[in-house]
């Protein structure tokens, strides 16, 4: 199973998150941290993988793909295991290459998990 959530990346102006709805028990919810980035710096985002559904979700990875290749994504865990009724925080930090124009710049965030 998967759950994609896209993030806006906007150099000089305000971070912003467009959040998926899921079915499956396990969503995925991104708040930017600060909501503004220069080029050459880092953006950090608060993952929430929360565990709406009565079993054990496994995290099998958490990744960023779609996005511009020259900037840099670090989760600080890409899987793990998120007990029912509770919520997992992971957080991921985005680095912008010096020398990158201002503008608009979008990735998608992909969980992928598996049931117990």
């Amino acid at each position: 199973m998967k759950k994609l959530n896209r993030l806006i990346l906007i150099l000089l102006v305000t971070l912003s998150t467009v959040a998926m709805v899921s079915a499956d028990p396990l969503t995925v919810d991104v708040i930017p941290i600060d909501n503004q980035v220069l080029s050459g710096e880092t953006a950090t985002y608060k993952v929430n993988l929360t565990n709406g559904g009565s079993v054990t979700e496994t995290l099998t990875d958490l990744y960023t793909s779609n996005g511009p290749g020259d900037f840099t994504y670090v989760f600080s865990e890409t899987n793990g295991v998120v007990p029912a009724y509770t919520t997992k925080e992971v957080s991921l930090s985005v680095t912008v290459p010096t020398g990158k124009l201002q503008g608009t710049y979008t990735f998608d965030i992909n969980a992928d998990w598996k049931s117990l």
